[in-house]
């Protein structure tokens, strides 16, 4: 049953998760979502899980992770 269904792109999965967080997180919460959905979809990572986050924080805050928790707030 799940072969037969249309696939979709990584693309269109990006826009459906930015759309259905959208009313979750305050803007920079939001601003790191659409930078790690713009990494998933350039970069095609397999999934996006807890384990995964960790380098994406430090690549988007300069290898600081106090500063990412400033920023977001604590995990």
């Amino acid at each position: 049953m799940a072969f037969a269904a249309e696939p979709v792109t990584r693309a269109e999965r990006a826009v459906a998760a930015k759309s259905a967080t959208a009313a979750e997180f305050t803007d920079k919460q939001q601003a790191f979502v659409d930078f790690v959905l713009a990494k998933y979809v350039r970069l095609g990572l397999d999934e996006l899980d807890a384990e995964k986050l960790s380098p994406l924080l430090k690549l988007k805050y300069n290898n600081a992770i106090a500063g990412a928790f400033a920023e977001l707030g604590n995990p």
